[in-house]
């Protein structure tokens, strides 16, 4: 399991929890708060981590003849 995975999990576990908590409570921030932490996880679903973590083709002298 990569890191950006690990992460993704956390943030979706973190906004669950505190949601959860907000709920028991009834504290509208805190439940917004665990809103938006599950929010960006799910955003986070749409970027490609392959992509964000490696450079344009062509630069650099990995792959490339000379």
């Amino acid at each position: 399991m990569s890191t950006f995975t690990k992460v993704k999990l956390a943030l979706t576990l973190i906004g669950l929890i505190l949601f959860a908590y907000g709920a028991r409570t009834d504290d509208a921030t805190i439940r917004a708060i665990g809103i938006g932490f599950v929010a960006v996880a799910w955003v986070m679903r749409f970027f490609n981590r392959a992509r964000a973590t490696s450079a344009p083709p062509g630069d650099g002298d990995a792959g490339t003849p000379s």
